[in-house]
């Protein structure tokens, strides 16, 4: 749940709820080729969808985005703005792997993997709600997370005890690029410009 900036003790700021409760499957798809030395195996995740609805909830103060289609369709503090309420869904990313592991002794084993998760997967659902008021839908779209490839590695010891028992060490590390939400400006940022109201004052800012 997302609400607006309180401007004084009368004001009611605008509410963005969204709610979700639901059950989805995955799956997992992947082969694997051993050999005396050498294992190679490789799969693909299919991540699962979650359903969920978002609503938008009207307050009593000017604004922009949601708040100015709540003052232009003249609906009461309290009310639900319908343009930006609905049903939408959330799905985990997809992932995609290859890994080889190689006995280099009896006792020593060696892993790496190559793990591509498809994040941009998030930035295609999302919508950006405050845009819609100010003309500007091309906005969600200038919003988007980059596919990563994971690199992971280890080496496993074994420790031969008492009997056929043995006491295996493991160790490992791995590498994940970063993956934040960004936003890519329009080449000309005159283009780019949101007005901001707040009381008595008013601002342009050009993005």
């Amino acid at each position: 749940e997302n609400r607006g900036l309180l401007i004084s003790s009368s004001h009611i700021p605008d509410v963005q709820r969204i709610r979700g409760d639901d059950d989805a499957l995955g799956g997992s798809l992947g082969v694997q080729w051993s050999g005396d030395d050498l294992r190679l195996s490789a799969v693909y995740r299919r991540g699962p969808e979650f359903d969920a609805e978002y609503e938008f909830i009207c307050g009593n103060g000017a604004g922009f985005g949601g708040a100015r289609l709540c003052e232009i369709q003249q609906i009461p503090t309290g009310g639900t703005l319908e343009v930006l309420s609905g049903d939408s869904s959330f799905r985990a990313p997809d992932s995609a792997a290859i890994g080889v592991a190689v006995h280099a002794t009896p006792r020593l084993t060696i892993s790496a993997d190559l793990n591509r998760v498809f994040y941009s997967q998030y930035s295609d659902q999302i919508a950006n709600i405050q845009v819609f008021g100010v003309g500007r839908p091309d906005f969600p779209r200038r919003f988007t997370i980059q596919d990563i490839t994971e690199i992971h590695a280890g080496v496993e010891y074994s420790f031969p005890l008492a009997g056929e028992k043995a006491l295996f060490v493991r160790a490992g590390s791995w590498l994940e690029p970063d993956h934040r939400l960004r936003y890519a400006a329009a080449a000309n940022n005159n283009d780019d410009k949101v007005e901001v109201r707040a009381g008595g004052m008013r601002a342009t800012v050009a993005i």
